[in-house]
């Protein structure tokens, strides 16, 4: 059995998951168990902690895993989420593809991976990202706007820029070639998107790989989100 794994894992693209975490050790206890149960055979976590004061790093470091996970911290002050991302992005190795994923967006399926390599494949795409639904303690007006975001219209979306990294993948080359804008304070992933659409690339709204999305949030914070992406 050993054998047979070995023999896949070679035969898989490799894929990275890149987790950004500030202060979610009570996200991460659902999201880990989830990414425990994947099917596919050769994919790793890159996750980076932005100064964590509620035990995010212990849970991390002491999860029984069935995938390997490379650790690395930044400082709170230095962080943007293209900055974030390039620093995950860096410490791969030998990946194919890159997934961004928040530590509060829970894949539905085990076969999220797997189907992320399969859409990849199928839309010949550069960019791919995947729906988002609301989580079942979130708030109705989070919900109702990733309702209004996310449709069941899959396919290719040139000319829209349109992603969203709580739930996007890249192949590498791609983010290799762009990156992402590290100045941002939000939309670093439409930036990207942009850039490489002006280049010719090709952009994808992926079926099956749906992820629900939960922010536990003060209106302040709410506030001071939206107000970050405005900017």
């Amino acid at each position: 059995i050993m054998k047979l794994n070995l023999i896949e894992m070679n035969n898989s693209p490799k894929v990275s998951l890149l987790i950004r975490n500030l202060n979610e050790k009570s996200n991460l206890e659902i999201l880990f168990p989830i990414l425990n149960k994947q099917d596919y055979p050769n994919f790793d976590i890159i996750f980076l902690d932005s100064g964590s004061t509620d035990g995010s790093i212990k849970f991390v470091k002491n999860f029984t895993s069935n995938f390997n996970i490379k650790i690395d911290t930044i400082k709170k002050e230095d962080f943007s989420f293209g900055k974030a991302l390039n620093i995950c992005a860096g410490l791969t190795k030998n990946s194919d593809y890159l997934i961004a994923i928040s530590a509060h967006c829970f894949p539905q399926s085990e076969k999220f991976i797997s189907n992320y390599v399969k859409n990849f494949k199928n839309y010949d795409c550069d960019i791919l990202y995947g729906k988002q639904i609301g989580y079942t303690n979130s708030m109705l007006s989070e919900a109702s706007h990733l309702n209004s975001w996310f449709d069941n219209d899959y396919g290719i979306k040139n000319p829209s820029p349109f992603s969203n990294n709580g739930n996007c993948g890249y192949r590498f080359e791609i983010w290799k070639e762009f990156k992402f804008d590290e100045s941002l304070t939000g939309c670093e992933d439409i930036d990207l998107a942009s850039r490489a659409l002006h280049e010719g690339k090709v952009i994808a709204y992926g079926e099956d790989i749906e992820v629900s999305h939960y922010h536990k949030e003060s209106f302040e914070q709410v506030y001071f989100r939206y107000y970050r992406e405005a900017l």
